[in-house]
């Protein structure tokens, strides 16, 4: 039988000393004969060993432990055999000292430490003269404890914890190792359980995570995402990421990028030598308890039929600090190595889309300045138009991505004028009643225009409806309310307020705080109230 096989190895563990007081159990007055009283003991550890949950496993174990040794307190910690830390797990019968949960101590340290690194109990009638007793944790809440034993939970002959029980009456030591060690293969079970439970919610989170970065095109969003949920599943207070500085001479030279600090971002620019870096750099704040750090390496690329062919080089590196429950392991690794790599890629992803969107915004403004230089009176007018928009929708807390498409539409803006004949454009005096029917045609003729670009559907209200007004006044559509589009109304605030704060042949341009008067005069009536206090605020602010 293989508790009796338990039993009979139990019998080889000799306590240190033994209490002169000791009596059995199981012969104890009041109590049941011995075979009730241990089938008893033996239903009920089953009982408790067809738990799932850790924690009630151990408390009720314990709990059970405690009666069998008529004691008053006891502890029970787990070894960690990657750190070689015994961690302080359960608490039953001293309230007050919970708080001690979770706290480690190194494996063969005080008298849990030894009855694990030696593998058999301790029984101590006299802790206060025991120098193993750890009497600094906290004298007034460990006064009243006068007795111990400590016994290892073993598992096939290996500890994985140990238990520790406090003002012990019985010391029924053979027990105790037999119920610690039936209990020890329980736990086991219970925690390889827990493990993959753990690890396969970790798979899916970053599984989840690799869906989310894939889909972003702008790098500083990708790095924000990548720390945060970086640092949030390794359970980790803080990450960050480097980036190879392609602008410096010395490709060793890394740009410190973002940073996820306790939940909170931050971006920071800071340039370190790569073999300067260090987790307890003075300078950049890394000092940590524990760090993880993978490289960031290119990969090719396959566009179309075809492969990039280039070699694998380095272009940053991940840092993640500070692991909430102890040191990083093997798992830890593994997720934040494969996190690694497919952000590599998306960064190269980023990188390809950043440039060609420069590009891209390069042509716009060139296409946009020629439309300007036909007049000298409105040279960088689709600029500054563009930028004040820019602003406003800033102010307005837009997101990246329409702040873009506004950027470029109110780029646009005027590149309908481009079908108006020269001579209207740039006529020196005040226009007749058939030019300025001329002239109100460029946002039908600049839609016609850009509505062939399939890349640039999202931009075109900022070209049609520049000149709409909310009374329906506007033309070239008469939209009125709330027909005319945000872009719309950011882009007819700009345009307006830039042409009258510069000069014109037939007028001299008024001062900043003249136009937002004529803004703010004309809001409910031409212009959008948000938009209009947008400006003034970013203008007056000194932005």
């Amino acid at each position: 039988m293989s508790g009796e096989h338990e039993l009979k190895s139990s019998s080889v563990y000799q306590p240190e000393s033994v209490p002169k007081t000791r009596s059995s159990l199981l012969d104890a007055p009041g109590r049941s004969t011995a075979p009730d009283n241990i089938l008893s003991i033996l239903e009920r550890a089953n009982y408790i060993a067809s738990m799932t949950h850790l924690e009630d496993l151990l408390e009720q174990m314990l709990s059970l432990m405690l009666e069998i040794s008529g004691a008053t307190n006891g502890t029970l910690y787990l070894l960690d055999r990657e750190a070689g830390e015994l961690v302080f797990k359960v608490i039953v019968g001293d309230e007050d000292s919970r708080n001690m949960v979770g706290m480690r101590i190194k494996e063969g340290i005080g008298i849990v430490g030894s009855a694990v690194q030696q593998a058999k109990p301790i029984v101590i009638e006299d802790l206060a003269s025991d120098p193993r007793w750890y009497r600094d944790i906290d004298p007034v809440r460990t006064a009243h404890l006068r007795s111990a034993i400590t016994f290892p939970l073993l598992l096939r002959g290996k500890p994985i914890g140990a238990v520790q029980i406090f003002n012990f009456v019985h010391a029924e030591l053979e027990l105790l190792q037999v119920l610690g060690n039936r209990m020890a293969s329980e736990v086991d079970k219970v925690q390889l359980l827990e493990q993959t439970k753990h690890s396969n919610i970790r798979l899916q989170a970053l599984v989840e995570m690799l869906g989310q970065i894939g889909a972003i095109l702008d790098r500083d969003q990708l790095l924000q995402l990548l720390t945060q949920q970086a640092s949030q599943l390794l359970e980790a207070d803080s990450g960050r990421v480097f980036l190879v500085d392609r602008t410096s001479a010395d490709d060793n030279l890394l740009l410190y990028k973002s940073s996820q600090n306790q939940g909170q971002t931050l971006k920071e620019d800071i340039s370190m030598q790569l073999d300067e870096m260090s987790f307890s750099h003075p300078e950049h704040s890394f000092k940590a308890n524990s760090a993880i750090s993978v490289p960031l390496r290119t990969r090719p690329i396959t566009v179309g039929k075809e492969r990039a062919k280039f070699e694998e080089s380095l272009i940053g590196n991940f840092l993640i600090l500070d692991k909430h429950t102890g040191d990083f392991d093997a798992e830890d690794t593994q997720l934040l190595e494969i996190l690694a790599s497919h952000a590599s890629t998306v960064l190269q992803i980023t990188e390809i889309y950043s440039d060609a969107n420069e590009l891209f915004l390069d042509f716009i403004k060139v296409l946009a300045s020629t439309i300007d230089a036909k007049d000298p009176y409105t040279r960088g007018h689709s600029q500054r138009v563009s930028d004040l928009s820019v602003m406003i929708a800033q102010k307005l807390d837009l997101t990246g991505d329409t702040i873009h498409d506004l950027r470029i539409g109110s780029l646009l803006h005027d590149i309908g004028k481009i079908g108006i004949p020269d001579r209207i454009l740039i006529k020196p005096t005040r226009l007749t009643n058939k030019e300025y029917e001329q002239i109100k045609k460029h946002p039908g003729i600049g839609y016609k225009i850009m509505s062939q670009v399939h890349l640039l559907h999202n931009v075109l209200p900022a070209i049609i409806e520049h000149h709409e007004r909310l009374d329906g006044c506007g033309y070239p559509l008469g939209l009125q309310g709330d027909q005319i589009s945000l872009f719309g109304r950011i882009v007819a605030v700009a345009d307006v307020f830039d042409a009258i704060t510069t000069d014109r042949p037939y007028r001299k341009a008024v001062n900043i705080e003249a136009g937002l008067d004529y803004l703010k005069t004309n809001i409910g009536v031409s212009f959008d109230g948000y938009c209009v206090n947008a400006l003034a605020s970013r203008l007056r602010s000194g932005e």
